[in-house]
């Protein structure tokens, strides 16, 4: 069995649950002075580990990493990568094979643990960065619609995410078993 240390501090919890922390897979934390708060609450839900889906925390990592910060274990992306029509102002816009190369490089140059697609990206940019990303040692998160989640996922892809927008969900089950 198992060896416990003398020095281990032991708990009665009679009567009470003992659970692992819970891991939250897509938190999106606020910029600026609730960002203490939220990450606060986080722990008091018994949340201990965090994927980040876009914002590249990577500081924020490392210093949660160094125990300077209290906070869940977190695993961040860094900017999302659209195509050029994206809908929000802040993703990085690609519009070429190169492009997005260039960007998952640039990604992988500031440490993210992973590459997010986005919405717009058409399914041989999501190839090409999906490749560029593996060849990186990063995984790939889609919240996709151009590119169904069949398509992400031949390509290689390691998580999707938001099955809301018709036709992504389906995409991966075999048409003779679609109701």
């Amino acid at each position: 069995g198992a060896r416990i240390p003398a020095s281990a501090r032991r708990l009665d919890l009679t009567g009470k649950w003992l659970i692992p922390g819970f891991v939250d897979t897509h938190v999106h934390l606020p910029v600026g002075p609730n960002r203490s708060h939220v990450l606060n609450q986080l722990l008091s839900f018994g949340i201990t580990a965090m994927r980040v889906p876009v914002g590249g925390v990577t500081a924020l990592r490392d210093s949660i990493e160094r125990g300077e910060t209290i906070a869940p274990t977190v695993r961040t992306a860094g900017d999302m990568i659209d195509a050029d029509d994206a809908v929000f102002p802040y993703a990085v816009r690609v519009h070429d094979e190169a492009g997005v190369r260039r960007e998952v490089r640039r990604q992988a140059a500031l440490r993210v643990d992973f590459i997010k697609l986005y919405t717009g990206l058409p399914p041989d940019l999501a190839a090409a960065a999906i490749d560029e990303a593996h060849a990186h040692g990063l995984k790939v998160i889609g919240h996709l619609g151009r590119t169904t989640w069949g398509e992400a996922a031949a390509s290689g892809i390691d998580a999707l995410t938001h099955s809301y927008i018709a036709g992504l969900a389906p995409s991966i089950v075999p048409a003779a078993e679609r109701e």
